[in-house]
C-alpha cells in the first residue's frame, strides 16, 4: 500500500505489472478494481489511504471467492487443459451487459490486446 501511494501510473497497469505485484492478470485486475469501486485509469498516487485500503481488501476478497469457484471448475473439468474459465467474472469481458451491482452498462476498452472493463457509475474517474 505504501509503494502504491507514490506510484504515478494508472492503477490497472500497476496491478498487472508483475514486478510491482505478482499474480494479478488482466481479468482479475478488472474484477479487483470493480470490487474496490476504482476506475482503472486512476493514477495510484491519487488514491487516498481509504481507497488504498479498499483496494487491498478487494484483492483479497476477489481472490477468495474466485479461488473457490475455480477449484470446483478444475475438479469438474480435470482433463480439459488450456481452457480459460471466465463465466464467474462480474465485469471482465462483459461490455454492454448490465453491471451486477447497479445495472448501468459495463464499458469496455481495448488497448495493446488487453480489454479493460468497468462500470462508470460504480467506478467514476475522480480527478
Amino acid at each position: 500500500m505504501r509503494r502504491l501511494a507514490s506510484h504515478r501510473g494508472q492503477i490497472k497497469n500497476t496491478l498487472t505489472n508483475q514486478r510491482f505485484i505478482a499474480g494479478i492478470g488482466n481479468a482479475y485486475a478488472n474484477e479487483v478494481l470493480w470490487e474496490a469501486r476504482l476506475h482503472p485509469h486512476r493514477r495510484g498516487s491519487t488514491l487516498s489511504e481509504v481507497e488504498r485500503r479498499a483496494l487491498y481488501r478487494s484483492m483479497r476478497s476477489t481472490f477468495e471467492w474466485a479461488i473457490q469457484i475455480l477449484r470446483e471448475e478444475v475438479r469438474e473439468r480435470l482433463y480439459q487443459r488450456n481452457e480459460e474459465w471466465r463465466a464467474h467474472l462480474r465485469v471482465h469481458r462483459r461490455t454492454g451487459e448490465p453491471c451486477p451491482r447497479c445495472g448501468e452498462t459495463v464499458r469496455g476498452q481495448t488497448s495493446g490486446g488487453r480489454e479493460t472493463n468497468y462500470c462508470l457509475r460504480c467506478q467514476p474517474l475522480a480527478l
